[in-house]
């Protein structure tokens, strides 16, 4: 989908892509905190207070990713198409080449495996 340069994009099409990787980035956090309550419960050790804070941590970083997905979604619907934005610029920050290829709007395979991407 990457039509050069000057490919101009609806600006409420990028903000949706944004949100997804959000809440892919959301969904991936909640499988770690899971995991790792289900670890300290088989381990029968009482975790401590900064192994606690760690995980209510990861249960905020969780759930502030995922507000942040909501309020691109809401802000997208509200652009009724009115404002484009080239993004070609913008995705040459992102060092992921998989997430990258998804902003872009190129369909690249997500990575489920919970296996980082290595750049």
């Amino acid at each position: 989908m990457n039509m050069g340069a000057d490919f101009q994009l609806p600006l409420e099409v990028a903000t949706v892509r944004v949100a997804t990787e959000l809440n892919g980035l959301r969904e991936r956090l909640e499988r770690v905190e899971h995991g790792l309550e289900v670890v300290f419960v088989e381990s029968d050790n009482v975790p401590s207070g900064q192994t606690l804070g760690m995980l209510q941590e990861l249960d905020v970083l969780q759930q502030s990713v995922g507000a942040l997905a909501d309020y691109l979604v809401q802000i997208s619907s509200l652009m009724n198409g009115r404002a484009t934005v080239c993004v070609d610029e913008a995705v040459k920050v992102v060092p992921l080449r998989e997430m990258a290829s998804r902003l872009n709007g190129i369909a690249a395979k997500s990575n489920t495996s919970g296996t980082p991407e290595l750049f």
